[in-house]
């Protein structure tokens, strides 16, 4: 399963949230909300970052065991 497109959905609802207490004028839980917003995207990015290296080293470990 695709956790970061699991991740982009629900950010994708939080926005849409937001958007709705803005027009209501809740300004207190828009601002919770975004903060949500943030930490999802530092998620995604840790997690792509993360793969990126564990991808680094298993081809690594892939180029030891051929030689």
């Amino acid at each position: 399963p695709n956790m970061g497109a699991a991740i982009e959905m629900e950010k994708q609802k939080v926005k849409r949230s937001c958007k709705e207490l803005a027009r209501k004028g809740q300004i207190g839980a828009v601002r919770t909300l975004a903060r949500e917003i943030v930490v999802a995207d530092k998620n995604i990015r840790r997690m792509y970052e993360a793969r990126a290296r564990l991808n680094s080293i298993r081809m690594e470990l892939q180029h030891m065991n051929s030689e």
